[in-house]
């Protein structure tokens, strides 16, 4: 029995909601897709419009540190590298569910791709083309039930010098309530 996503989000639709109104006490999600450090390739595919054609968003050129898997207000959050951060809350979700994400990256130079969930180091990826990954996460309760959002956030990383440049695209994720 195929199963439907809890939502979808990609560069051309960064913000799902996913309330039915016919049905309050379902499950649903909002969430929003934010990138820093965007990177443009005039005359190519990855020039600003055919970013949007393509539905993929750039980040880079210039990565973290491979070594560097801090990440939080000491680190100055995310703003040390490029990044796309996604936020995202499920609301009436059963307690002890859980979330698969499965996300499509495009690495346009061979990239680490370092992934946090809010400030938990999970894993260097390196993606050299375009790569899926799939992460699986319990559902947390909320400390803040007027602000439950979980935080996925994918950094670029590349070593010196500073000729390795990084490019990652970010071209879509894809979660299911299981």
């Amino acid at each position: 029995m195929p199963i439907e996503p809890f939502f979808s989000l990609s560069p051309n639709s960064p913000r799902p909601y996913t309330y039915d109104p016919a049905h309050p006490t379902s499950p649903y999600a909002y969430a929003f897709l934010i990138a820093y450090g965007g990177v443009t390739f005039e005359d190519s595919t990855y020039s600003l419009p055919g970013q949007f054609t393509n539905n993929e968003i750039l980040v880079g050129p210039i990565g973290v540190d491979p070594a560097d898997h801090t990440i939080g207000p000491s680190s100055g959050l995310f703003y040390n590298g490029p990044v796309f951060l996604v936020r995202f809350a499920g609301f009436n979700v059963p307690s002890g569910s859980q979330y698969l994400l499965l996300m499509q990256l495009n690495g346009v130079f061979p990239t680490n791709a370092q992934i946090f969930v809010g400030t938990h180091f999970i894993g260097d990826y390196y993606i050299d083309g375009t790569e899926q990954l799939a992460i699986l996460i319990d559902v947390p309760v909320p400390s803040d039930p007027y602000y439950p959002y979980l935080s996925l956030i994918i950094r670029a990383a590349v070593g010196a010098p500073i000729e390795n440049l990084a490019a990652l695209g970010f071209r879509g994720l894809d979660c299911y309530l299981l």
